[in-house]
């Protein structure tokens, strides 16, 4: 079962309780690693990338993109006898004729990950490769892709766009999102155990809210960074208290005042 993480607050103890669903199946179809540590230590988790659909752009030829797991389109390929349709659960990208015939560009299994060349790598990101795509038209060689993925704060959406064509049937994309950033070390913790968590993925400027409808006061909470509040919510100061900002990573309110 999957869910969207939820908030109790519990009024007679004063806490807070976080919930969460655990997956027990992967919504990916075949197990991938979306996490990747760069050679100076940034910790990325794109896993929020993944899309069973793909990441879409059309050039001419539609190409579809699942930089963390594999596509599902098989079911919008052509029906024409000998049809090409290998755009599966093991495939990461694939290339989509206007005969809706389907070529793989690589296969989730051959995924590699490496930092950005030295002369970017004033730019935050990584780069994802995959291999062992379809042969057809393109023999002796397979066809493969080259995903530049790059930290953009201001991307809330995913944005891929198609470079080029290399030789030898390589292709080439760039995805620029906020997901792609790396994970603030405050995002993650590790335990006396050794277990590792990373809650990047909890990250919500907005907060996760709850309400205590004894005292009339409505709470937010962002485990991975600042609770960030209209200040329209918030009387003047200096006599009233508007502390829900970028700094604070709790915050409730009532009435007219925000406090930390």
């Amino acid at each position: 079962i999957m869910s969207r993480p939820y908030l109790i607050f519990s009024s007679s103890l004063q806490l807070f309780l976080c919930f969460f669903l655990i997956t027990v199946s992967s919504p990916l179809g075949v197990d991938a690693v979306c996490t990747y540590r760069s050679g100076v230590g940034d910790l990325y988790d794109f896993s929020s990338l993944a899309t069973q659909g793909g990441l879409y752009v059309d050039v001419g030829l539609k190409y579809y993109v699942n930089p963390c797991g594999g596509l599902s389109l098989n079911s919008s390929c052509s029906s024409a006898p000998g049809a090409i349709c290998e755009c599966n659960e093991q495939q990461g990208a694939c290339q989509v004729t206007s005969s809706d015939y389907q070529f793989s560009l690589g296969t989730i299994g051959s995924t590699a990950y490496a930092d950005l060349p030295a002369d970017q790598q004033q730019q935050k990101g990584l780069i994802i490769s995959m291999i062992d795509g379809s042969v057809f038209n393109c023999d002796p060689y397979k066809r493969s892709i080259i995903i530049y993925l790059l930290c953009d704060p201001l991307a809330l959406s995913p944005n891929i766009t198609f470079n080029q064509e290399l030789n030898q049937c390589r292709y080439s994309f760039t995805i620029r999102s906020r997901a792609v950033c790396p994970v603030p070390p405050e995002c993650t913790w590790t335990s006396p155990s050794g277990d590792f968590y990373n809650f990047r993925s909890l990250a919500r400027p907005e907060g996760y809210y709850a309400k205590d409808a004894r005292n009339n006061y409505d709470y937010y909470i962002n485990p991975c960074g600042g609770v960030i509040l209209s200040p329209l919510t918030c009387s003047a100061p200096p006599m009233v208290a508007c502390d829900c900002n970028y700094t604070q990573g709790a915050c409730f309110s009532g009435s007219t005042e925000q406090m930390s």
